[in-house]
C-alpha cells in the first residue's frame, strides 16, 4: 500500500484477481484506489469483466487493470490478451474503458464522494464502505488463516503434511 499525495493506492498482478482475500487485504489497509497490471486472457472477457468488477464492488475500491492491447486495425482472437484498461468505480461501473486496443483509460474521480446507497440495515440512505466495514464478521472466517489445507481434484482436503512442509496426493 501506498500512501501518495491524492490518496492511498494498492497494487496487484494478473492472476491476483481469483483470489478476493488480496484486494480484501489492501482496503483494509486504506486503499482507495486498486491498481492492477496483467496480460490476463484466461476465462475470457465476460468472466473476467464480473470478476474484476466484483473487486470494485466488494471493496468499495476504484480498480484500474491495465493490460496489453492490439492495435485498432488488428483482428481481435480468443486466447489474446483482453485489453479492457479501465477505472472500475466502486459500484462496479466502468468510469472510462478502452475495449480490447491500445491507449489509456482516464476519469476523474473524486475520492471524498461516498457510496451512498439505501437500506444496508439504516432507513434511508447509509455509507456503503462504512456499513460494510461494520457488519463484517471477521471471527467467523477462521478457515481462510488455518494451514493443513490444500487442493486436489478441486477439493480442499485437510493433511498434517502441508503443516509440515510436505506436500503429498
Amino acid at each position: 500500500m501506498f500512501e501518495l499525495d491524492f490518496g492511498k493506492i494498492g497494487i496487484t498482478i494478473c492472476f491476483d484477481v481469483n483470489f478476493p482475500e488480496g484486494f480484501r487485504i489492501l482496503a483494509l489497509q486504506g486503499a482507495e484506489i486498486i491498481f492492477h497490471p496483467t496480460v490476463y486472457s484466461m476465462y475470457g472477457e465476460v468472466g473476467w469483466e464480473a470478476v474484476i468488477t466484483s473487486r470494485a464492488i466488494d471493496n468499495c475500491v476504484y480498480v484500474c487493470p491495465v493490460n496489453n492491447g492490439i492495435d485498432g486495425e488488428a483482428p481481435w482472437m480468443p486466447g489474446m490478451c483482453l485489453n479492457r484498461s479501465s477505472v472500475i468505480g466502486p459500484d462496479g461501473l466502468f468510469l472510462a474503458d478502452l475495449g480490447r486496443y491500445w491507449g489509456m483509460a482516464v476519469a476523474e474521480i473524486d475520492l471524498e464522494r461516498p457510496r451512498i446507497v439505501r437500506s444496508m440495515g439504516d432507513a434511508g440512505e447509509a455509507n456503503f464502505r462504512k456499513n460494510m466495514w461494520e457488519h463484517r464478521r471477521p471471527e467467523t472466517y477462521g478457515k481462510l488463516t488455518e494451514h493443513g489445507y490444500w487442493v486436489a481434484n478441486g477439493y480442499p482436503h485437510e493433511t498434517a503434511a502441508v503443516v509440515e512442509g510436505k506436500h503429498e496426493e
